[in-house]
């Protein structure tokens, strides 16, 4: 099978460089004819595939002297099942590392008379929270986790379970107070007043409308 195409030689290169242990081009072109031959797979089509095959099995940390994993005899089987167990490890690693950025946040929390606020400490949390307030807090997991956004949650003290709004603070400033399907609340009197109270004593800037 020729891999003398542009396409095809870009995909070629992008296997090389994925580092596989004896990888050659003649390797390439016995196993995508194979695939061609066996699994109805277009060259153009399973050479990427295998390219991005490749990539997550190294990003995995999986053992690419094993040939049988590296040859697969069903490629695009194996290619989604490293893709959700790629999306399974991500998944995991932004919980732990939510969890342990929230107890660097810790400082943020807060409690007067009507109004608590509350670092989430689990990333469950933050996406209920996105849920029972009908807005999008959910995707700010990475955000939180980079160290670029502060999520808190403000919770009356009088029903400390039940969401009322949810606020962000990027560095030491409060950029947004946002309630019920992500309506601005910051001119709500008692947040307006917890708010104030809040960041003189963290030291805070509120820089919300």
């Amino acid at each position: 099978m020729s891999l003398c195409t542009a396409s095809h030689e870009r995909h070629v290169l992008d296997i090389l460089r994925v580092g596989v242990p004896g990888l050659t081009i003649k390797k390439i072109a016995e196993y995508i004819a194979r695939v061609d031959d066996m699994q109805c797979c277009s060259p153009s089509a399973s050479m990427q595939l295998w390219a991005d095959y490749l990539r997550m099995l190294r990003d995995l940390e999986c053992d690419l002297t094993d040939t049988k994993l590296v040859y697969t005899h069903s490629l695009k089987r194996e290619h989604d099942k490293a893709s959700r167990k790629l999306e399974q490890v991500a998944d995991e690693r932004l919980v732990a590392d939510f969890e342990k950025k929230s107890e660097d946040n810790k400082w943020l929390e807060f409690k007067d008379k009507n109004i608590s606020a509350i670092v989430p400490g689990a990333l469950s949390e933050l996406y209920e929270e996105g849920r029972k307030l009908s807005h999008c807090v959910g995707s700010y997991a990475k955000s939180v986790v980079s160290g670029r956004s502060v999520i808190v949650f403000l919770r009356k003290n009088t029903n400390i379970n039940a969401p009322y709004c949810t606020v962000e603070v990027r560095g030491k400033k409060v950029v947004q107070v946002r309630g019920w399907n992500n309506r601005e609340c910051y001119g709500l009197a008692d947040v307006q007043k917890f708010l104030q109270s809040w960041s003189k004593n963290k030291k805070l800037e509120l820089d919300v409308a």
